[in-house]
């Protein structure tokens, strides 16, 4: 079959891409009659959706639990989805177990970044950086770190500086403290041992996160670079987290304004998250 063609044989038309050496294309999920149309990609997704909150692993009978979806049809989905990086399978004591893996991985973070950089984040952070004079970014999470996807910096010569692109780390600084504050408890607890903090260090951060995660922002000052306070608050969609939004600059003139920045930040973080709902 040619990629993005048709071919027809015996009443049948298998519509899209074709297969590719990395797994299934479109084609090999899809197939429209002259009797209806057949999905089995429709199965497929129902599964992917049936790992849409905990726990990380299924079985087969979960699956079939959460679906309602026939057990021939969750085996034989469970199977392609595997195949194509969708799942990954693992056994333990006999029984198969399955997991999200990596392609579902890679789509997420396009997602993430595609959903940042464009005109949903634009328009509130342009605004943002209006009203309060300062440099707003906003960023995602690629464990263990903060990516930056987009900036507005401050007109001010003296002012904090930010890139598009940059790495930062999870536990350092408001815009990552409140990432990190709202992820899944393992995966702190991963970041948290790739720090080089003390005992008491890390002790002292699990409480901020704890903070962080009930008040709905962090604030920070001279955490990664000194002098430089910042306000960040998170953005969910659908109750999952999708980055966050910050406001940072000279600790001699945000310091003065840190309650009014702190709403607006968090108050732009619901706009941003309702225009994506």
């Amino acid at each position: 079959m040619v990629s993005g063609g048709r071919c027809a044989k015996a009443g049948v038309t298998r519509v899209g891409l074709a297969a590719s050496a990395d797994g299934p294309g479109v084609g090999d999920w899809t197939r429209r009659t002259k009797f209806g149309i057949i999905i089995p990609m429709r199965s497929q997704l129902q599964i992917l959706l049936a790992f849409d909150h905990g726990p990380a692993s299924l079985t087969a009978a979960d699956v079939v639990i959460r679906t309602g979806l026939p057990r021939s049809t969750v085996f034989r989905s469970l199977r392609t989805l595997v195949e194509s990086a969708f799942l990954i399978q693992s056994t333990n004591g006999g029984t198969s177990r399955y997991l999200l893996g990596p392609r579902i991985l890679q789509l997420g973070l396009a997602a993430s970044t595609n959903l940042s950089s464009g005109d949903v984040i634009a328009g509130p952070a342009l605004d943002l950086a209006r009203e309060t004079g300062e440099t707003v970014t906003f960023s995602i999470v690629d464990v263990p770190w903060r990516v930056c996807t987009y900036v507005v910096e401050a007109s001010s010569d003296l002012r904090h500086v930010a890139y598009v692109g940059a790495r930062y780390p999870l536990h350092l600084g408001a815009a990552s403290k409140v990432l990190l504050a709202n992820l899944a408890p393992p995966v702190i607890e991963a970041v948290l041992r790739g720090t080089d903090l003390s005992k008491a260090g890390l002790a002292a951060l699990r409480g901020q996160l704890g903070t962080i995660r009930t008040d709905g922002y962090a604030i920070s000052t001279g955490e990664r670079v000194p002098e430089i306070v910042a306000v960040a608050a998170p953005v969910f969609v659908s109750g999952h987290l999708l980055g966050s939004v910050a406001v940072s600059g000279p600790d001699e003139r945000l310091s003065r304004m840190i309650e009014p920045y702190r709403d607006a930040v968090v108050r732009v973080a619901h706009h941003v998250a309702d225009r994506l709902t």
